[in-house]
C-alpha cells in the first residue's frame, strides 16, 4: 500500500499523464516496438529534466506514462521533446495540479491523491473531447484556459509542419545557431531560414516563451 503522507504537510505539485492513442491497435509486434520506444522516451525525459521532476516519468498502464513535477515551466519542452522523438506516434496529455496523498517515490508509481486525480480528469476529458496538446485543471481560473489555450494552438502548430520544418524547427531548440543547423543538414544558411519563417517560427518561439512564462508562475520546487 502507498504510504501516506502527514495530513498537515500539503505541498503542491504538478501530475502529467501521457496515454498513446489507439495504441491497442497495434499489432503484438509493433507494440513491443513501441514499448522500446517509450523506455527510450522516459529514460530522456528523466535525464533532460531532472532538475523539475519530483518523482520520475514511468510507464504504468499499459502505454501510459507520468511524473510529478515541482515546476510545470518545463512542460512546453516535455511535449516538444516528445512529439518530435514519437514522431510515429500521437499522445494525450492531462495535467493536474494539486497535493498528493502519499509519500513522494523515486519514480511516479505507487503514488495518490488531488493531483493524480486532477490529472487523471484531465486525461479522461481529452479522450472523450479528442483533445491534443494537453489539457490543464486544477490551476484554477483563469490559468486552466490560458494553458489550455497555449497547448492547442502550439500542438495544431507543430502538428501542421511538415518534416523537414518540424526537423528544422527542433534543431533551433538545440542548436545555437542557423550556421550549425545549415551545416549539420547540409543545406545554406539561406535555406534554414526559409523553412524557419515558412514554419512560423518567430511567432511558434513567442508563444512557446508566453506559455512557459505563465507555467513559471506555478513553481512549487520551494515547497519540497
Amino acid at each position: 500500500m502507498p504510504k501516506r503522507r502527514p495530513s498537515n504537510t500539503k505541498p503542491r505539485c504538478v501530475v502529467v499523464i501521457a496515454d498513446v492513442i489507439a495504441s491497442r491497435e497495434r499489432s503484438p509486434a509493433e507494440r513491443r516496438r513501441l514499448q522500446q520506444r517509450l523506455q527510450e522516451q522516459i529514460a530522456l525525459l528523466n535525464d533532460n529534466h531532472h532538475d523539475a521532476l519530483l518523482s520520475k516519468f514511468a510507464i504504468t498502464l499499459g502505454d501510459e506514462f507520468q511524473a510529478v513535477l515541482k515546476t510545470p515551466a518545463s512542460i512546453p519542452q516535455i511535449f516538444r521533446d516528445s512529439f518530435f522523438w514519437l514522431n510515429e506516434v500521437r499522445l494525450r496529455w492531462g495535467v493536474g495540479c494539486g497535493t498528493l496523498a502519499t509519500d513522494v517515490e523515486e519514480y511516479a508509481i505507487g503514488m495518490d491523491g488531488p493531483a493524480f486525480h486532477q490529472a487523471r480528469q484531465a486525461l479522461e476529458h481529452a479522450k472523450d473531447e479528442n483533445r491534443l496538446g494537453g489539457v490543464f485543471t486544477g490551476f484554477g481560473p483563469p490559468d486552466d484556459d490560458i494553458f489550455n489555450g497555449f497547448a492547442r494552438l502550439i500542438w495544431d502548430r507543430y502538428a501542421g509542419l511538415k518534416p523537414k520544418q518540424l526537423e528544422t524547427v527542433m534543431l533551433m531548440h538545440a542548436l545555437p545557431t542557423q550556421s550549425a543547423i545549415a551545416a549539420q543538414r547540409g543545406v545554406t544558411e539561406s535555406a534554414v531560414s526559409d523553412a524557419l519563417k515558412s514554419a512560423g517560427w518567430d511567432a511558434l518561439q513567442e508563444a512557446e516563451r508566453g506559455w512557459e512564462a505563465a507555467l513559471g508562475r506555478f513553481d512549487f520546487a520551494s515547497q519540497w
